[in-house]
């Protein structure tokens, strides 16, 4: 999947499609992460949608750090991306 993304497969491409999330008792949410190009013409990212993170991962602060532990369960699309989404989606 990782290798076609790299090889040049267009933003917004559907790497993988999963069954979608059907627990009303929980929520789920979008993670997306882009790796900028240091020019700023060849950025790529990737977003996974429907994201549902088990109420054990937590968020750690110290003093000078933060920990995320981002260990979840992909309901939705993987697709690449080259910005962004903007706003939010319900």
């Amino acid at each position: 999947m990782l290798s076609a993304w790299s090889a040049g497969v267009a933003a917004g491409t559907a790497l993988v499609t999963t069954p979608g999330f059907t627990d009303t008792e929980r929520w789920c949410c979008n993670v997306e992460v882009l790796w900028e190009d240091p020019d700023n013409t060849n950025d790529r990212g990737m977003r996974w949608a429907e994201v549902y993170f088990p109420p054990d991962r937590q968020i750690t602060e110290g003093e000078n750090d933060v920990m995320v532990d981002l260990s979840g369960e992909i309901y939705g699309a993987v697709t690449a991306i080259t910005a962004f989404t903007a706003g939010t989606e319900s």
